[in-house]
This record gives structure tokens, sequence and C-alpha cells, in this order.
């Protein structure tokens, strides 16, 4: 009787800090796929403050960068893209004229369809982000 008296409460105190323990996606990962014969790579980065960055390079394209916010809630994330720059090399093949209503076009589709819901899942330094079914694994950059 005594040693449950003592057990409840601990276990009560314990496992809240065990539910934070899932592995944590902040820091720097890198990625690469192929589609169509090409290959895009990139990095995204996690911040501690809830806020993300993403690099892509892409044939064709060049550069792409995005830039948003996250949350996560298990082994569930929500992503929510605020920004997108198109590089030089996009906006080059993009006449003079029309690069302020593709821009335009941009931010409408970011207001539509910024905000993704996904699984993560951390295993050593892999991270596999899944969603409708697609998944992409990223590996953990240390620097």
């Amino acid at each position: 009787m005594y040693r449950r008296r003592i057990v409840a409460p601990l276990a009560l105190l314990v496992l809240p800090l065990l539910a934070g323990c899932a592995p944590s996606p902040v820091g720097k990962w890198k990625m690469a796929t192929s589609a169509n014969g090409m290959t895009v790579t990139g990095t995204m980065e996690f911040r501690q403050n809830g806020t993300l960055s993403q690099t892509l390079n892409a044939p064709m394209a060049g550069e792409v960068k995005a830039s948003g916010t996250y949350k996560t809630n298990g082994d569930k994330m929500e992503i929510q893209v605020t920004d997108v720059e198109l590089g030089q090399q996009a906006m080059a093949m993009v006449p003079p004229a029309m690069q302020d209503t593709i821009r335009k076009q941009i931010k409408e589709g970011i207001a539509k369809n910024g905000k993704q819901e996904t699984t993560f899942k951390i295993e050593n330094d892999k991270m596999t982000l899944t969603r409708d079914g697609q998944s992409m694994t990223m590996d953990r950059v240390k620097e």
C-alpha cells in the first residue's frame, strides 16, 4: 500500500516529461528527389521558434526559396508556407511584363494552399515526411 502511494504521484510527474521527449525536427535537413529524369535538391531548416526555411535547386528553374511556420503534435506536423521566392534563373524564363502577374499568382496560391498537414518520423539522422501517401526522406545536416 505504501509503495502505491509513492509510485502513483511519481508517475504523474514523469509521464508529462516523457511525452515531451518525441524527436524534434529542429535543425537543418538535406533532401534530393528525382522525377521525370530531373533531380531536385535542397535543404529545410526547422528553427526552435517554429519558423522554417526551404531552399530548392531544380534544373531549369534554379533556386527557389520558401519560408513559413510549423507546429508539431505527436507524429503530426502542420506546415504553413508564408512566402515563396523564385530565383533569377526561374524569373529569367518569364517575360518581364508577366513577372508581377506570376508573383501575384504565387501569393494567391500560398493563401489558398499554403497549409500542409503531414506526419513525420525521425529515426537516427533521417526524417520522413508523409502526405497523401507520398513520402520524402531527408538527412540531418551535421554542422
